[in-house]
C-alpha cells in the first residue's frame, strides 16, 4: 500500500465507487454492492471483497465486516466495540477492533465519527477523522478528509506511519502494507454507506420527493372535489324544496 494515498468518491458511477491513487497515479478501486464490496487493484483485477455481518447496514450505523481474499477466504475481521478512548483515557467510545482470521489482534481505530443521513457522509468538523493503532498501541495510520469539503465530502487522504510497509513478500505479517486491509478499512468507515454513487442517490432522492409532492397534491384535489360535491348536493336539496319553503311562515302566507 502506498505510504500516502488518496480516496476519491466517484460521482458518475452506478455503484458507490471509490478510486485510490498514489499522488496522480491510479492504484485501485472499491465498489460497494448490495451485499458486499469488491476491490480491484490496477492490472491485477479482482483482489478481494468485504462481507458485512449485518444486513441491511444502514447509512447511520457501523457494521461488523469480514475481509476476504480473491479466493473467498476470510483473512481479516472487523468488529465494533466499546473501548477506552485514545484521546481521553477513561472515556468509553465506539471503535473498530481488527483481527486476523484466527482471532489474533491486529489493532484498533480511534473513536468512530458520527454518521448522518446525507449524501456528504460523516459530520465530523475536524479534518483528521481516524487513527489506527497497532498491537503496540502505536499510531500506524492516519486518515484526513479534504479540508476544503465541508458539506459534501468526497476525498480522503491517508498516511501510513508504520515502518517497513513495502518490500514484504507476505503482507499478512504487516497488515498496513496490505491494500486489501487498508482500502476496506478506510472505505467501510469514511464514506456514504449508500449502495449507489452520489449522483444516483441524488436522483433517487429527487424522485422520492417528487412522488411525495404528487401524492399530497392528489390528496388535496380529492378532498376539494369531495367538498364541492357536498356543496352541490346541498344546493340541489334546497332547490327541490323551494316551493315548500315559500309556503312557510317566513314567506308571508300565514292565515289571518
Amino acid at each position: 500500500m502506498p505510504a500516502h494515498f488518496t480516496f476519491a468518491r466517484e460521482m458518475f458511477t452506478f455503484w458507490a465507487t471509490e478510486t485510490v491513487s498514489d499522488g496522480n497515479t491510479y492504484f485501485c478501486k472499491v465498489e460497494q454492492r448490495p451485499f458486499n464490496a469488491v476491490l480491484f487493484i490496477g492490472d491485477a483485477g479482482f483482489a478481494g471483497s468485504v462481507v458485512k455481518k449485518h444486513w441491511p447496514c444502514m447509512p447511520w450505523n457501523y457494521c461488523d465486516f469480514d475481509i476476504l481474499d480473491c479466493q473467498g477466504n476470510v483473512v481479516y475481521k472487523a468488529i465494533t466495540q466499546t473501548m477506552d478512548s485514545i484521546q481521553e483515557p477513561g472515556e468509553q467510545i465506539l471503535a473498530y477492533k481488527f483481527m486476523h482470521a484466527d482471532g489474533s489482534y491486529i489493532g484498533r481505530t480511534s473513536e468512530l465519527p458520527n454518521l448522518l443521513i446525507r449524501l456528504g457522509g460523516i459530520s465530523e468538523k475536524r479534518d483528521e477523522v481516524m487513527m489506527v493503532r497497532d498491537t503496540g498501541d502505536v499510531v500506524v495510520l492516519k486518515v484526513k478528509k479534504d479540508p476544503n469539503q465541508r458539506f459534501w465530502v468526497t476525498n480522503w487522504y491517508g498516511e501510513i506511519l508504520s515502518l517497513g510497509t513495502t518490500g514484504f513478500a507476505d503482507v499478512r505479517s504487516v497488515p498496513m502494507a496490505d491494500p486489501l486491509f487498508v482500502t476496506f478499512l478506510v472505505s467501510m468507515q469514511f464514506r456514504n454507506k449508500g449502495l449507489f454513487s452520489p449522483l444516483v442517490n441524488c436522483i433517487l432522492l429527487l424522485l422520492l420527493v417528487g412522488a411525495v409532492c404528487f401524492g399530497v397534491r392528489k390528496w388535496r384535489q380529492t378532498a376539494n372535489s369531495s367538498g364541492q360535491d357536498e356543496d352541490y348536493d346541498l344546493a340541489e336539496l334546497l332547490r327541490d324544496n323551494a316551493p315548500v319553503l315559500e309556503q312557510g311562515c317566513c314567506a308571508g302566507n300565514r292565515p289571518r
